[in-house]
């Protein structure tokens, strides 16, 4: 009797101990509920079917029970430097950055990002979506900038434009005709001015956007301001890492997403090295200007001439030296001889003519 009693402990120590495992908590993961191989995606099991880090008990683990295990930490992503080119057939590079999370909020995300490859899947897909509308968005002469010197100062618009194709309609819309791009410079505050080929379309002031506006009714009016300003938080949020955009086909969460500094490339690059050179260089000779005048107006103050005053500052600016002089000569003994018995006479010569004129 008692060898039947240990016997049964010991089967079903065997049970429990063969049925405990554990969901790693460093680095964090969860677990996707899997009975008889299949993943558990039930509203009805929903609370039983996310295992989170910790110890659990499944039952003739893995033939009945089992689990996917399933990394949550955030995955970011440098993507090597675009090259793109501007409507004005200047050839730029765009560094990329964006960072995403799985959605581990409910079995059916972490469903969506087990078939779509985990992370090497989703990552491979939003690498495409992100390059394609990259160079699209570059090179359209309906949107986005229209010449290199547009395009350096371009990275939140090209956030924007990155945000809308990833999210799609996932993205609350905003609910107008004219360009989100248009809208989020016209309500800025203050108030971005147009691009030169925007003025085109737009007008220098945005006289067409507000005529479009004008005729819709206030309520309308003020619910696309209301949408402008979420989009444009929304964008914030992304640039700064505190994005919580879902991409439900993908069940994972966009976090963040950056553009690096948008670089010239080839002959372009020197040409903008040197108009930034020659840039500087007209601001520090206008600041120098500037400082000349008000130096002038101090000295002429005190009574300098306005020529003494001019060279007084070049003279402490180093732009004119001034210098003392001092020669020697080494003369034989025999012409000192000639000039001390010379001298006197000549001397009271000069004195004895000036004084009769």
């Amino acid at each position: 009797m008692l060898w039947l009693i240990l016997v049964l402990i010991l089967i079903i120590g065997i049970f429990v101990l063969q049925g405990l495992r554990q969901i790693p908590a460093d680095p964090p993961h969860v677990g996707l509920l899997t009975f008889l191989g299949k993943p558990v995606v039930s509203d009805f099991f929903n609370y039983f079917s996310i295992l989170s880090h910790g110890w659990h008990f499944l039952p003739l683990y893995p033939w009945l029970f089992g689990f996917i295990l399933i990394d949550i930490r955030p995955i970011n992503k440098d993507l090597p430097p675009q090259e793109v080119m501007t409507p004005d057939r200047a050839r730029l590079t765009a560094p990329i950055k964006y960072t995403i999370r799985p959605d581990y909020s409910s079995p059916q995300s972490l469903m969506q990002f087990v078939l779509n490859g985990k992370e090497p899947g989703v990552i491979a897909q939003l690498d495409d979506i992100i390059e394609e509308r990259t160079r699209e968005w570059f090179s359209a002469s309906e949107e986005g900038p229209q010449t290199w010197e547009e395009a350096i100062k371009s990275q939140g618009e090209a956030v924007a434009a990155l945000l809308k194709a990833i999210l799609g309609s996932e993205l609350p819309a905003v609910p107008s005709a004219i360009p989100t791009a248009i809208l989020l410079k016209y309500f800025c505050k203050p108030q971005k001015r147009p691009t030169k080929g925007e003025s085109l379309k737009w007008g220098q002031n945005w006289e067409k956007v507000k005529t479009e506006l004008s005729v819709l009714p206030t309520e309308e009016q003020e619910r696309i301001e209301v949408a402008v300003e979420k989009r444009r938080q929304a964008i914030a949020d992304i640039r700064q890492g505190q994005g919580t955009f879902r991409k439900s086909c993908l069940g994972v969460f966009l976090v963040r997403i950056n553009l690096g500094k948008i670089a010239t490339v080839g002959k372009l690059a020197e040409k903008a090295s040197l108009e930034v050179e020659e840039e500087q260089e007209r601001i520090g000779e206008i600041k120098e200007m500037k400082h000349l005048q008000e130096r002038i107006k101090e000295l002429v103050a005190i009574g300098f001439t306005n020529e003494a005053a001019l060279e007084i500052f070049q003279t402490e600016r180093s732009k004119v030296s001034k210098t003392i002089s001092e020669s020697k000569w080494n003369i034989s003994p025999e012409t000192r001889a000639m000039i001390e018995k010379l001298a006197p006479e000549l001397l009271k010569q000069f004195f004895n003519k000036s004084g009769g004129e």
